[in-house]
């Protein structure tokens, strides 16, 4: 008599998340693809602008970044609990964006208009990665 072969557990089964934190890896590194190409247009204007639009999509992706990994980086839970795990990357997030953007502004003294041009663009790239991937 022969001993029958367990069938491999799916992968899907060992790493719930694996598909997740693939996709938030993928986001912030078109986030800061998108962010060099706007400080490649930005460089029109000199290497200050472009240095401030690299920094405003770089605020985005450490943002999203951060969001991903508090949120999905510590794997299977209840719901209430990753629900609250949602609140509060979203806060830890929204925490760094606005230190991120007031150190920006106020200590770095980068340029106004291109920051936020390259912030607006990593957070497109944001939208349109959620509409994309649902």
């Amino acid at each position: 008599m022969t001993a029958k072969a367990v069938p491999a557990e799916p992968a899907s089964r060992r790493e719930p998340y694996a598909k997740l934190r693939e996709l938030a890896r993928r986001l912030v590194q078109a986030q800061l693809l998108v962010g060099l190409l706007t400080a490649l247009l930005a460089a029109y204007w000199g290497w200050w602008a472009s240095l401030s639009a690299l920094f405003g999509a770089w605020v985005i992706a450490g943002g999203s970044a951060l969001f991903a990994w508090r949120h999905i980086g510590t794997g299977v839970a209840p719901a209430g609990v990753l629900l609250r795990r949602f609140y509060g990357a979203a806060l830890w997030k929204w925490v760094w964006v606005l230190l991120a953007l007031w150190f920006g502004f106020a200590v770095l003294q980068l340029a106004p208009l291109p920051l936020l041009g390259g912030l607006l663009m990593a957070q497109a790239t944001g939208f349109w990665n959620l509409v994309r991937h649902g």
